[in-house]
């Protein structure tokens, strides 16, 4: 367990999968226990996704449209979360 009290197994996988849709860049390295990852940055796609979630209006609005075709945002595969939340702050702007 972690200091902030997340199962380090679930932390290693939310990484993993970041990693793997292009979220941030991070270096998978061998240790005594298996492996680590140890994260580099965060790509532009990561940086975008994160401000399109900091946003409470643009989040507000994708919990709605998820509600709408009958999925809870929280259920949804991270690719279609980050498109969805990307395409709700350009409808914002008329984009």
């Amino acid at each position: 367990m972690s200091d902030e009290g997340y199962d380090d197994e679930l932390v290693m996988y939310h990484l993993e999968i970041m990693k793997e849709a292009g979220l941030i860049e991070a270096v998978e390295f061998s240790t005594l226990d298996g492996y680590d990852i140890m994260v580099k940055r965060l790509t532009w796609e990561g940086h975008e996704f994160l401000d399109a979630a900091r946003n409470d209006s643009v989040l507000s609005k994708a919990k709605e449209i998820a509600k709408q075709k009958g999925a809870e945002l929280s259920s949804l595969p991270l690719m279609v979360v980050k498109d969805l939340l990307l395409a709700t702050t350009k409808s914002w702007f008329g984009l």
